[in-house]
Order: structure tokens, then sequence, then C-alpha cells
């Protein structure tokens, strides 16, 4: 009888892990999708090894936008761009999108050109993010002490953000690049605004880390012909508050990022605003603001304060790498 019993427990025991595992695989995105990024692979290519990587970083986050999952993107060094000024690198909620389902983006990998492809350091095997579509803009310099950078006709064909997150639920995360080029505001919309040139997310919960904003462009007065004298905040990123699918409010953290040498007319390198009654919860950790420009307020960051309306500057050194 004893032995009978401790058999039955046991097969309820292991029925009660298997179940377990199950519920933790999907919950926790164990059964993980990867998939490769890499401009100097074979144009022909499933994305699934490095030796027949995509070369677009655009088919990589379309295949996992369209699809359910734990996804994680592996983007070897090098310089990518949207296809052209009205594309942008975008994360998306997806179908059906249960706990679990998310995208990690990665950069920073040696890819083909390395000997150990899978070798990822950010600093040594630099990937870009750029919305410079064809290659061609002027030299930014430092937007503090040149202004030809930013107000150069040639960004009219940039991409109006480089990179868009919106309705993404938790777990998402975009680590190791350069998000550059972004010139938000060249299109003149009905409503006047045009927020977030380096980076836009609405919506969402996503971590940001060891990422660095520079050269990017939000809406400027009518007087730079290039913007067309819309208002802009956040030239490097802006974040607008809203709840997920889910009912949970958002939360965005920019982690060990550097933010530098971007133009708007409100919030230079970042805006953090409150929309209608939502919340914008957003944590920025051990990153770096440095010669950013506002033509309006804040060099720095704005962010809600008591009012929804009003928009007041977090305290900030001014530091240099």
């Amino acid at each position: 009888m004893f032995i009978k019993k401790a058999k039955t427990f046991l097969l309820a025991c292991l029925l009660a892990f298997a179940l377990c595992a199950l519920f933790t695989a999907k919950t926790f995105g164990q059964e993980q999708e990867v998939r490769y990024v890499d401009k100097t692979a074979e144009p022909i290519s499933d994305g699934l090894t490095w030796e027949t990587a995509y070369i677009s970083l655009t088919q990589a986050l379309s295949v996992a936008n369209s699809n359910p999952g734990d996804w994680e993107i592996r983007v070897a060094q090098g310089t990518y761009h949207p296809k052209n000024e009205f594309a942008s690198f975008r994360i998306l909620n997806k179908p059906g999108q249960e706990a679990g389902d998310r995208i990690v983006l990665l950069g920073g990998f040696a890819g083909l050109q390395g000997a150990n492809p899978d070798l990822r350091d950010p600093k040594v095997f630099t990937t870009i993010l750029t919305g410079d579509t064809l290659g061609d803009d002027v030299d930014f310099g430092n937007c503090l002490s040149n202004q030809d950078g930013w107000k150069d006709q040639n960004r009219l064909n940039n991409s109006d953000t480089v990179v868009i997150v919106l309705n993404c639920g938790l777990g998402n995360r975009i680590d190791g690049f350069i998000i550059e080029g972004g010139n938000q505001g060249q299109v003149p919309f009905e409503s006047k605004f045009a927020h977030g040139g380096g980076m836009y997310i609405a919506d969402s919960s996503i971590d940001v880390v060891n990422c660095t904003f520079r050269f990017n462009v939000s809406g400027l007065p009518e007087n730079v012909p290039v913007h067309n004298g819309l208002i802009g905040e956040g030239g490097g990123a802006y974040v607008s508050g809203g709840k997920l699918a889910n009912g949970d409010v958002g939360f965005t953290r920019f982690i060990n990022c550097t933010f530098h040498d971007n133009v708007s007319s409100r919030g230079g390198a970042l805006a953090i605003l409150n929309r209608s009654s939502e919340v914008t919860k957003v944590k920025v950790i051990n990153s770096l603001f440095y010669d950013n420009q506002a033509i309006e307020m804040s060099t720095a960051v704005i962010k809600p304060g008591d009012d929804n309306d009003r928009l007041v500057q977090l305290p900030m050194k001014r530091q240099t790498p």
C-alpha cells in the first residue's frame, strides 16, 4: 500500500513539474527564436545562422513582429538604415500577444567579418542604426558650436525616426547600438508636432541598454526650413505614456546610455511626456548627457511636472565620456 501511494505521489509530482516547466517556458520565453543579421552575408538567406544571416534588419524585425514568441535578433557590426525616408526600424505589438512574447535586439557582434562571429563587444564591433538613407549627411560635428550639420539640406531625405517602439509588452530590449541621423519634422504633419528623431516609444515597456543617441533632430523653428517650423520634443528619444494591452502602465528604462549632439525644439536629448491621463514611467540609469541643444527649453531632458502641461528639466550635470 505504501509503495502504491508513493508511486502515485511521484507521478503527481512529475506531472506538476512538467506543467510548471511548460508554463515557465511560455511565460518567460525559454523557447527562443534566434535570427541573425549581417550586411555582408549573401542576399538570399533565411536568417537562421551567421552564414545565412539576413542582410536587412528590417526583414528580421518584420518576421519577429509578425509572429508570436520570444525572439532574439543578433546584429553584426556595420551600418544599417531603413529602406527610405518614410521608414523606420519598428518593434511592434505582436498578434495575439501573450506573456513571454518579446523582442530582444542585440548589436555589437563580430559577425562574418570576425574570426568568431558570436564574439560580442558593442564598443569594438560598432553597430549603427542610421536615418541617413543615402549616406550624404554633412558631418554633424558639435551641435553647440556648429549648426551646419543639423541645418544640412541633405537631411531632408533622412528617416523621420530611426527606431519606433509601439504597444509592446514586458521583456523587450534594445542593446548595443549607435542610433543617429533621425530627422523628425521634415513632413508638415497636421498636428504640427514631430517628436523623437532617434527613437519614439509609446504605450510600451522596454529596456534601452548600452546605446548612444547622436546627431538626431526633431522639430525646429520656421527659420530652419529643413524642419518646416514644427514643434518637436526629444531630439534623441521621446517616450509617451500609456497602458499596455493587459492594462499595465508602460515602463521604459535607459541604462548605460549616452546622449550627445541631439537637437530639438524642446528637450534636446530626451523628452518624457504624459499623454492624456496616462502616466509615463521612465527611469534613466547611469547615463551621460552632453552637448545637446534645445531651441526653446531644456537642453538635456524634459519630463512631466505636477501639471501635465508643464515641462521641467531634470537635474543633469553636463558630462563627457
